[in-house]
């Protein structure tokens, strides 16, 4: 098959396909808008229906109220003919209602407007048995023995000036009357010929049909299934046959309804008469737009194949190396450039081979240059490669060491029993910077004589990381000898012998040349576990006691244990060091934090600030109403919330119990 035909196939689909695509789209797209259309058109009528229903009744119960307020009716004393003659001249101005009548409260008829069973006792019907049951007003549809129809009654209770029942005064309307309510709806002729028109109670009775009359009053509605379980006022159902629009009654002004429903139902096939309507008319106007299509293609296939056959064969003596084939055809469009391009490339082809057989020598002597740069870049990289692994191999050796030592610092922390032991509650939160801390708590209980006394101390080493932890592991070390060892229980004494050991151990006392400068903050606590008196001595550091929710400071003393900042003469330390004791009286429920500097001066949050001494004490009192074991995970989380993405600068420790 030949372009020429290729081409008329691909036109001819295009169209065909085209063309059925866009009908498709068209038609599908026209019917969805007009059935929508249809729909809401048929539901707002439905529910105006509904809605001119309602009023039409709240009008009659208007009339019925001002009827049993007239003064003649509530006066004992008036004379029945004179009612009679009343309610005549009122039903010749109100021709919409069938009768009027006045019955007394044995339900005794005395007046009617059209003479009908005057003195006569009327049936127990349903709304004489709502007036008996207290109702003032009742709205009900049922057959009139005095009509012989099916009429709506509207019944009032009438009571003199002394509000005692003075007897029932009734009106009349043939319930074909409803049929006029409809009629004022405009409705399109193609549905309003159709429609099926149902009206039931709460109970599912017919009250009303213009389809089936004889069954009003009788029977139930066929299919109440869509008004069960559900509070919507208006359902909609579609099937197959039929549309059905459920409306149900919201009431008018002050008229709260009666729970009424009124089915319109229209058969689908006479609702969607516009649809097929619409579609044949959409049909119609497709077929000459493929004709024309069709010559269309046919006239523009053999126009663009002709050049395109003639370039092909060209082509083809190209491909056989004839390069001096004539190309160019003769159009006015991208194929004479095409023609034109091809006899230009084929000139220089020619040429080019010419040259090619010139550089190939050139070329193979690039090509080895080339690859003896490739063996020396290969012979860097494996350079390279080895050196990183040397690199690599030293950063484990250096990373398993650092976390044997962090094994060591973890193994010489006091254990928890000491605490949950002697205290109600606690929590430890210890976050390390990097794998060792500078950070480190010590405590114990030591028995002197009968009495017991419990000892913590938390401190913040020069530095983090492996300076840090050294010097942590000395300072824990000496803490161990004075309390453990010696029995010294004095907060002063302890930090004066720390500070004077560190010193002789790190030889700053007789060193002037600033080669250590190391040292530490720290915050000492002894409590007597009788009567729960507290000695604290801070070098550096607080310490914080919540009592009812109020936070009490106990702050340390500005000075730093071991260094030499405050010292500049080769003379004993304890003439420099100058250190308090602060006694405090605890008491049970108090609740003790010891911490380092790391968590306030942590970076974070939107701006990179610290979290500062004030936001801490702020987070520490927000939490006293929680149990201190769930007070870690509060701290830590705010914590790593407050820090985000940013490094964490320092140590952290926060140590926590409560008395």
């Amino acid at each position: 098959m030949n372009i020429y035909f290729k081409f008329v196939s691909l036109c001819l689909f295009l169209i065909f396909f085209t063309s059925g695509m866009f009908f498709y789209f068209v038609n599908i797209e026209a019917q969805k808008v007009l059935k929508a259309q249809i729909l809401d058109e048929i539901s707002q009528q439905s529910v105006n229906s509904m809605n001119n229903i309602e009023r039409f009744v709240y009008e009659r119960i208007s009339d019925i109220t001002s009827l049993s307020n007239n003064s003649m009716l509530k006066n004992p004393t008036s004379n029945p003919k004179e009612i009679n003659n009343y309610l005549k001249k009122l039903h010749q101005v109100n021709e919409l209602y069938y009768s009027f009548s006045f019955f007394n409260t044995d339900r005794v008829r005395l007046a009617d407007s059209k003479d009908l069973e005057i003195n006569k006792k009327h049936e127990l019907k349903n709304y004489w048995i709502d007036i008996q049951n207290g109702k003032n007003i009742v709205v009900d549809i049922s057959k009139s023995s005095s009509a012989q129809s099916n009429v709506l009654h509207f019944a009032s209770l009438v009571k003199n000036e002394n509000n005692q029942k003075q007897g029932v005064v009734v009106s009349r309307v043939l319930i074909e009357k409803l049929y006029e309510v409809f009629e004022e709806i405009p409705y399109n002729k193609h549905i309003k010929d159709n429609l099926m028109i149902d009206l039931i109670d709460k109970n599912g009775i017919l009250l009303y049909s213009n389809h089936q009359p004889n069954n009003v009053l009788k029977q139930k509605y066929e299919n109440i299934e869509p008004l069960k379980d559900t509070a919507n006022s208006f359902v909609f159902v579609e099937t197959a046959k039929k549309l059905s629009f459920f409306v149900k009654e919201q009431g008018y002004l002050s008229y709260k309804g009666n729970q009424w429903t009124l089915i319109i139902s229209v058969p689908t096939e006479k609702a969607f008469t516009p649809l097929i309507e619409i579609r044949n008319r959409i049909l119609v106007l497709f077929i000459p737009i493929i004709l024309i299509g069709i010559l269309v293609s046919l006239y523009l296939a053999r126009r663009f194949s002709r050049p395109i056959i003639q370039l092909a064969k060209a082509a083809q003596e190209l491909g056989n190396e004839n390069w001096d084939v004539d190309t160019r055809v003769k159009t006015h469009d991208e194929l004479r450039i095409l023609g034109k391009e091809l006899y230009k490339m084929g000139i220089k082809i020619k040429n080019k081979i010419q040259e090619q057989n010139i550089l190939n020598e050139d070329l193979s002597e690039k090509y080895r240059k080339i690859q003896e740069q490739n063996e020396e870049l290969e012979t860097q990289k494996n350079f390279i490669e080895n050196q990183n692994k040397l690199i690599q191999d030293k950063n484990n050796r250096i990373t398993e060491s650092i976390n044997y030592a962090k094994r060591i610092q973890t193994a010489m922390l006091p254990e928890n029993d000491d605490l949950s032991e002697n205290f109600a509650d606690f929590f430890i939160y210890y976050q390390p910077k990097d794998i060792v801390s500078g950070d480190f708590y010590w405590f114990d209980v030591v028995q002197i004589r009968e009495k017991k006394y419990f000892i913590m101390a938390v401190a913040d080493c020069t530095g983090h990381g492996v300076p840090g932890a050294i010097l942590s592991m000395l300072g824990s070390n000496l803490l161990s000898n004075f309390v453990t060892y010696q029995k010294i229980i004095n907060p002063q004494k302890i930090l004066y012998l720390l500070d004077k050991y560190i010193k002789e151990e790190l030889n700053q006392v007789n060193n002037q040349t600033g080669i250590s400068q190391d040292g530490m903050e720290i915050g000492v606590c002894t409590i007597d576990l009788d009567t729960l008196k507290m000695d604290f001595s801070g070098g550096g550091r607080p310490i914080y006691i919540f009592r009812n929710s109020e936070l009490i400071e106990l702050k340390g003393d500005k000075i730093t244990i071991g260094g030499v900042g405050y010292t500049s003469k080769n003379e004993v330390a304890d003439q420099y060091f100058k250190i308090n004791t602060q006694t405090f009286q605890l008491q049970k429920d108090d609740t003790i934090y010891l911490f380092s500097d790391g968590y306030k001066d942590q970076f974070g949050s939107d701006n990179n600030v610290k979290i500062g001494t004030k936001l801490f004490k702020n987070i520490l009192t927000e939490m006293q109403n929680i149990p201190l074991s769930l007070q870690k995970n509060h701290i830590e989380t705010y914590f790593n919330d407050w820090k985000r993405e940013y490094e964490q600068i320092d140590d952290v420790l926060v140590i926590g119990f409560k008395i």
